[in-house]
């Protein structure tokens, strides 16, 4: 399975292989998907037989780059204008420079733009300031080796093909997600809350996670049993190869954990 997309703590095929038999039993009824994110964790649920229904997710200019990618027939060519001259200068030194050109106001920028900055941004992390601007380094190093492709527009097809499988991909806080099964994927606690502009509320999150039926299923930090045990009284314990935090140094193997109501 190839997205094209990075971004920290997305899950990949071998932490969904451990989330997917725990994930609680849904009869058949399709699921919702707040914080989706690249769309890998829904994409490995729907290769699974579990229908996607509905994405969302409140970063806006992630949700621009998807319907983008689902709808529109000329994105790919449009990303690969911004790409290609990036991709052919000849320097890491001259590909920063260009970053920083190309990131100035990205926020409102075309999804193409974002798009190629965010491939080029340190660690495809999507982080923005308490003022809403996107604040990611470049991910090419001062006098490093240049990045010689920055996009994958084969992976991008297929992903926006398998976009278009899912009837609602909406720009919508989780508190929208219709009824009915849910998996969740918040910001971690204890990890950066700047995924969207102005922060996330963990404390506001878990309060409406408390008050909604199951079925449902939430991954998230060992810390957030400690504090939040109402949501992770049913938990399941995942093993992951590195941390979700915004710092691409120091990452560690980690224990997260899966919270299920059933």
């Amino acid at each position: 399975m190839r997205t094209g997309l990075t971004m920290a703590g997305a899950k990949g095929p071998s932490i969904m292989a451990q989330i997917l038999p725990r994930l609680p039993e849904a009869r058949g009824r399709a699921w919702a998907v707040p914080f989706f994110g690249t769309g890998a964790a829904a994409r490995a649920m729907d290769e699974a037989g579990l229908r996607v229904r509905w994405a969302g997710d409140a970063c806006a200019p992630l949700v621009r780059v998807l319907r983008a990618l689902r709808d529109d027939p000329g994105f790919l060519g449009r990303v690969e204008e911004v790409a290609h001259p990036v991709e052919a200068l000849g320097s890491a030194d001259a590909q920063r420079e260009a970053y920083w050109s190309l990131r100035e106001g990205v926020e409102e920028a075309p999804p193409e733009r974002f798009l190629v900055v965010w491939r080029l941004a340190f660690n495809g992390l999507m982080r923005f300031s308490r003022t809403g601007r996107f604040n990611v380094p470049p991910g090419v190093k001062e006098g490093g080796r240049p990045r010689k492709r920055i996009v994958d527009l084969e992976a991008l097809a297929e992903h926006g093909a398998w976009l278009r499988r899912i009837p609602r991909v909406e720009l919508a806080p989780y508190s929208e997600a219709p009824e009915g099964p849910l998996y969740a994927d918040p910001p971690y606690v204890g990890t950066h809350d700047t995924y969207t502009p102005g922060g996330f509320d963990h404390r506001a999150f878990h309060a409406w996670a408390a008050q909604r039926p199951g079925p449902w299923a939430i991954s998230n930090s060992r810390e957030a049993q400690g504090s939040y045990p109402e949501i992770y009284h049913t938990i399941h314990t995942i093993e992951r190869r590195g941390t979700v935090s915004s710092k691409g140094s120091g990452r560690q193997p980690v224990t997260e954990v899966l919270g299920v109501r059933r």
